[in-house]
């Protein structure tokens, strides 16, 4: 099964505001892959304070996107806003069978790090990002 990410029209340029007809032509082009398309993953930047000035203002977006999501699909859904990361957020993701992407990056804390604050497992599949420490793995080598 093939991966694949939301282009950052949808995730970081609009946020997932007003942008159906991209979410709907990206899904339709992917479902060209069949029984070969595995979960579609939300990648959203760092959303600083004039974007999104705290969690409740991200959820409010979020939560009435995912009640529209198609039940035949997978998705995923990762985020970079580490304070972001706790039951509330897991909970929505929990109620639309969304996963959260399980990262091992060193920009926010590693699964193992918050397993004992949220329950990570919020879909019926889990999903693992493996970075690692890209700067430092870049230090050593860039192939």
């Amino acid at each position: 099964m093939l991966s694949t990410t939301f282009p950052q029209i949808i995730t970081h340029e609009k946020a997932l505001v007003d942008c159906d007809t991209e979410f709907e032509e990206f899904v339709k082009t992917m479902d060209i892959l069949g029984s070969k398309l595995g979960p579609m993953v939300f990648q959203f930047p760092l959303f600083d304070r004039w974007k999104f000035p705290k969690q409740e203002s991200f959820l409010a977006v979020l939560e009435p996107f995912l009640k529209k999501l198609p039940a035949d699909h997978k998705f995923v859904v990762e985020i970079r806003n580490k304070n972001w990361l706790d039951a509330r957020f897991a909970d929505v993701l929990r109620e639309q069978n969304v996963a959260l992407a399980l990262t091992d990056t060193s920009f926010v804390p590693r699964p193992w790090k918050i397993k004992e604050k949220l329950d990570l497992i919020t879909a019926d599949f889990a999903y693992v990002r493996w970075l690692g420490d890209r700067k430092g793995i870049e230090k050593q080598t860039t192939t």
